[in-house]
């Protein structure tokens, strides 16, 4: 089975391409949401939280965004959780083991190094204005703060630097058509489908 990994910036639209990807009977595993869950509610994840933070760091039975201020703790936090994430994917994908391929989510695919735990890679760009003007409004804030969120993140450049696969989300092209398409190519690389094939080329050939 292959893997695949789907990212890219805020507003880019790769959640919407995961809906699509969902559409096409493709397994999507949503990492983002994956780390949040342990973060917040696997005990002996949120135990070492507070031997590593301190229990401030918990507010509301939650972990409190405010408390990590810098890309550096930032990522030592997610270094305590991206072992059983990767764990949880392996067992999804192990449920799932009859799909051509499995999608992995996940908006820190890059920063994380977590594209070499899959076989290719799909981002999506959207024009950076384009991104703070939704973000803006989806949001309620500033048009300044959507810009100062967005300059935080990885550039497109380098993003698609990285990616096999890119989505472009602007001038009316279409997402389903672009997700179908790479979908296609994914599919038909997958040792399940080329198996199903050969099986049933023997099929035709002996009349089974």
């Amino acid at each position: 089975m292959l893997k695949v990994g789907l990212t890219g910036n805020i507003c880019s639209g790769y959640i919407e391409v995961a809906k699509i990807l969902r559409n096409f009977d493709v397994p999507v595993f949503d990492a983002d949401i994956a780390f949040k869950f342990l973060l917040n509610y696997r005990q002996d994840i949120t135990y070492n939280v507070r031997l590593k933070f301190g229990n401030d760091i918990i507010r509301r039975g939650l972990i409190d965004p405010t408390k990590f201020n810098s890309t550096e703790k930032f990522d030592k936090l997610l270094d305590l959780a991206q072992p059983s994430v990767l764990k949880l994917y392996d067992s999804f994908r192990f449920a799932n083991s009859k799909a051509p391929y499995t999608v992995f989510k996940s908006s820190i695919l890059f920063e994380r190094g977590l594209d070499s735990e899959v076989n290719y890679t799909i981002s999506t760009f959207k024009p950076k204005d384009s991104r703070a003007m939704h973000l803006s409004k989806e949001a309620s804030i500033r048009l300044v703060e959507a810009y100062d969120i967005i300059e935080s993140e990885m550039d497109e450049l380098s993003r698609n630097q990285k990616s096999t696969h890119i989505i472009h989300n602007y001038d009316n092209l279409s997402l389903l058509t672009q997700a179908k398409e790479i979908h296609d190519k994914i599919e038909s690389k997958s040792i399940i489908k080329i198996l199903d094939k050969t099986n049933n080329n023997y099929k035709n050939i002996f009349g089974v």
